[in-house]
């Protein structure tokens, strides 16, 4: 079969090919899966880097996809078993199984079904799960749309830091050897494990709104916050609230996405689907405070840290930081570190799988949510600004 190789960026690697992507939709109507499966089959044809297959690149060390470029694909080359217990989790195992980068589940209940999608966060973020989802949906509902072109994140910025990202030198044994101790103990010691929490839409809505009623009063319209921003906030209290007497310093981060930041003239990245994300630290606050401060108060505080690093300066600030120190980087002894990420940027919430429009129940939209305690001494604190 012939092929080509598309390349990622270092930003791929930077723990994303740890984990896999999941959405889902509750349906009241029934679709028939062989239609999803069709229509997977038909999006793989003509937007042929779904239907490549991870690779590490044997001389750079570097994470690429294998797109095939025959005029007609193999039968059932571009789509998956419709399991998704089988889906991989991370990109060594995309490439040990020689697997699909699309999973497809479907459940039929007495009187609900459910349709989840599964990808690799190693070769899309959530602006490129959307891109697939959406594109899914034109072709169940037979309207017109083209993929995307072929696109990488230009040089003009941070270049050298990007290719510095890859290097695994950059990277004490010391952090390496850190961050699995903190995984060990975290598991081990603090018991940590993984829960969901459902929040109604209607609760969304009506919270979100509020929030963002008040921070326009507050502020007299000068500013405003994002859904994401309301959930970033939500999400710091539902975990802290009850700790009034924690005086432990929180140190709260999210991701942004640079494709905006980085398109130019010529180049324009809206539909670039690889992982295209940067870092943003919200300014630290006791945990005892949590409790008595306003959720707008806090979503406000989150979209300023936001604005402020949206500019090139702090990109390439950011950069520099990510090329010698870990994702999650050691933090000092009375230090305490929360992160969140969300796919509310994706927008694909409508989408029904061919379904009538009112036959959408509900979404399952991966959030990522991880506490991390401070347990050792020393450690660097030091976090782009």
């Amino acid at each position: 079969m012939k092929t080509i190789v598309t390349r990622l960026s270092p930003i791929d690697a930077l723990g994303y090919e740890r984990v896999k992507l999941t959405i889902g939709s509750l349906l009241t109507t029934p679709v028939d899966p062989g239609s999803i499966e069709a229509a997977l089959s038909r999006v793989s044809e003509k937007w042929r880097l779904l239907a490549g297959r991870l690779q590490r690149d044997k001389n750079t060390g570097e994470w690429v996809v294998r797109v095939p470029v025959d005029d007609v694909l193999p039968a059932d080359y571009a789509r998956d078993y419709f399991k998704s217990p089988g889906a991989p989790e991370t990109s060594v195992e995309y490439e040990k199984q020689d697997a699909p980068l699309i999973s497809v589940h479907v459940s039929t209940f007495s009187n609900y079904q459910c349709v989840g999608l599964t990808m690799p966060h190693g070769v899309f973020d959530g602006i490129g799960l959307g891109l697939v989802v959406k594109a899914l949906d034109a072709e169940l509902t037979g309207k017109d749309w083209a993929p995307p072109p072929v696109l990488e994140l230009p040089p003009h910025v941070g270049d050298a830091n990007l290719r510095r990202l890859s290097n695994g030198s950059a990277r004490s044994s010391w952090d390496l050897g850190l961050l699995v101790w903190r995984i060990l103990v975290e598991k081990f010691w603090y018991r940590a494990s993984s829960k969901q929490l459902f929040l109604g839409r209607d609760v969304v809505v009506r919270l979100v709104e509020r929030v963002k009623e008040e921070v326009k009063a507050k502020t007299g319209g000068a500013e405003w916050v994002s859904t994401g921003d309301v959930l970033f906030a939500f999400a710091e209290k539902a975990f802290y609230s009850s700790e009034t007497t924690n005086d432990t310093l929180l140190v709260t981060s999210s991701v942004w996405d640079i494709r905006t930041l980085l398109s130019t003239k010529t180049i324009d990245l809206a539909k670039y689907p690889h992982n295209a994300m940067s870092f943003y630290i919200a300014d630290p606050v006791k945990i005892s405070s949590l409790s008595t401060t306003p959720l707008w108060t806090l979503a406000l505080r989150t979209r300023r840290a936001l604005n402020a690093a949206r500019t090139l300066p702090a990109f390439a600030d950011t950069l520099d930081w990510m090329s010698t120190a870990l994702p999650i980087p050691s933090i000092a002894r009375g230090v305490e570190r929360f992160q969140f990420t969300n796919h509310v940027s994706a927008n694909f919430t409508g989408t029904t799988w061919g379904a009538p429009s009112d036959a959408l129940a509900g979404w399952w939209i991966w959030l990522f949510m991880c506490r991390v305690k401070s347990f050792h001494k020393g450690g660097s604190s030091t976090i782009p600004r």
